[in-house]
């Protein structure tokens, strides 16, 4: 099913999406979905099915507070290399005008190099656990759904069932 919003709508969902409370344009909608339906039949899950629906709710909210966590960590990562990597360059200008401090200066510039480099992967490592984290929150959503769905065809069914 393809969906075409308005372009005011299509920036809100955007804006849930860059602000780290949805992993996809797909999740907001499915969101926006479940929200309404719980409004028109608020039928609460109960029994096991309706735990295994919360606790999958609550999981999918907890992995996207990771996300939001991990980029505000990153950020301020970013800034703190970025002060770091001005002050060294500010020093280096000073020292070069030293000429003892040309050594120095090569020691220091490995170290920064080297610093840069785990820093990097670091960086890399956290992009991998991002993905990992975002086909979670992708897959705690789709079961979620599974589970409702669940849930619905079994009140359904005892409906149908019910004296």
């Amino acid at each position: 099913m393809e969906i075409t919003l308005p372009a005011k709508l299509e920036q809100f969902v955007s804006s849930q999406v860059r602000a780290g409370r949805y992993v996809d344009a797909q999740e907001v909608v499915r969101d926006a979905l479940r929200r309404m339906q719980e409004v028109e039949a608020p039928e609460v899950p109960t029994g096991l099915v309706g735990d295994a629906v919360n606790l999958a709710r609550q999981a999918q909210r907890d992995v996207l507070a990771l996300l939001q966590r991990a980029d505000r960590e990153t950020d301020v990562f970013h800034q703190v290399l970025g002060l770091a990597t001005h002050a060294v360059d500010a020093s280096f200008e000073v020292a070069r005008r030293v000429p003892v401090a040309r050594e120095v200066e090569k020691v220091v510039r490995g170290s920064l190099e080297q610093v840069t480099r785990t820093a990097q992967r670091g960086e890399a490592e956290a992009r991998q656990i991002r993905q990992g984290l975002e086909a979670t929150a992708k897959l705690l959503g789709v079961l979620t759904g599974v589970l409702e769905r669940v849930n619905g065809a079994s009140a359904a069914i005892n409906r149908v069932g019910a004296p």
